[in-house]
């Protein structure tokens, strides 16, 4: 979670210098539509056939200007960096896209919280495993008998250093390394018959493994380090551990529509400054004068920009 949040807060900072900076460049390039607006007005224009166009145009500019407003990318971008969808909103609430985002974060949060609560439970449940079926009295009988076998072996105190307390290293290390098998019951029941091991090595002094102590292995057979309740817990961590890479998965989704969101507040803001130069709305009602049966009528005009 602070991850997330540490993430979001870094977006928001970039985007929204970054939105500054092209509302300078916006700013420029508006002057020069003025301008070059400017420049048109003050050339001559034809006198219309009607005059009545000339004070319903004037009078649906003043409207149009006093309905539009210019909005900030900056303020967009950071709205939707905040909670995505947002910043379009802002800009324009006729953007459909801006009611999208909110849903796709929300279906993504909760996708979060299953797969991350998932990951606790199954957490839970392999470390219950292990405090029952792993003894660490066992092990630390196997682990001595086995360092006094040779003095010039590696099975030293520094080879062994299991942690005494439930701490995360133990519940890893007891599933990770052959070196900590001894304490896991099903080893112990199998090999440790009266506090005895028979132990197997390589000509270097390496452990490679045990024989039962009840009389029945063969001369030069012997089994390499296993338990089956080891196995059972492997693969129980293993469970927890997919189970918080696809809480992971989710938080990049987060992190990726949070993005997409911030580009189309620009997108959505752009649009719609760009419109409110052009002074056109992109729904808008007209009183046009038209001839019908030799007479001017006035008629109410829509229009749709698209």
């Amino acid at each position: 979670m602070k991850r997330i949040l540490a993430i979001m807060l870094m977006l928001t900072c970039v985007f929204v210098l970054a939105a500054q900076e092209v509302e300078e460049f916006n700013a420029t390039e508006t002057e020069d539509v003025i301008k070059l607006e400017d420049t048109k007005a003050a050339k001559p224009k034809e006198k219309p056939a009607i005059e009545l166009e000339d004070i319903d145009e004037e009078d649906d500019q003043d409207i149009i200007k006093v309905n539009y407003q210019k909005k900030s990318a900056a303020l967009a971008m950071a709205l939707s960096a905040v909670i995505p969808g947002f910043g379009s909103i802002y800009a324009d609430y006729s953007s459909w896209t801006g009611y999208v985002f909110p849903v796709i974060e929300a279906c993504l949060w909760v996708g979060y919280a299953h797969y991350q609560n998932e990951g606790l439970n199954k957490e839970s449940d392999y470390e219950d495993f292990a405090n029952h079926n792993y003894n660490r009295q066992y092990y630390q009988t196997a682990m001595t008998d086995l360092k006094n076998q040779d003095e010039n072996d590696i099975y030293d105190d520094n080879h062994f250093r299991l942690d005494i307390g439930n701490t995360q290293h133990f519940y890893e290390d007891i599933g990770k390394y052959n070196k900590y098998v001894f304490g896991w019951t099903d080893w112990y029941a199998k090999y440790g018959h009266d506090n005895t091991f028979d132990w197997e090595f390589d000509s270097d002094g390496t452990w490679l493994g045990n024989k039962p102590t009840d009389g029945t292995a063969v001369e030069g057979q012997y089994d390499r380090p296993y338990s089956n309740l080891r196995e059972d817990y492997i693969h129980m961590r293993q469970d927890a551990e997919d189970s918080y890479d696809r809480a992971d998965y989710v938080t990049w989704g987060i992190m990726a529509n949070h993005v997409i969101a911030i580009l189309d507040a620009y997108r959505v803001t752009r649009a719609y400054n760009v419109e409110y130069l052009s002074q056109a709305p992109r729904f808008q009602f007209n009183v046009q004068p038209v001839v019908c049966n030799e007479r001017i009528t006035p008629m109410l005009m829509t229009s749709w920009k698209f």
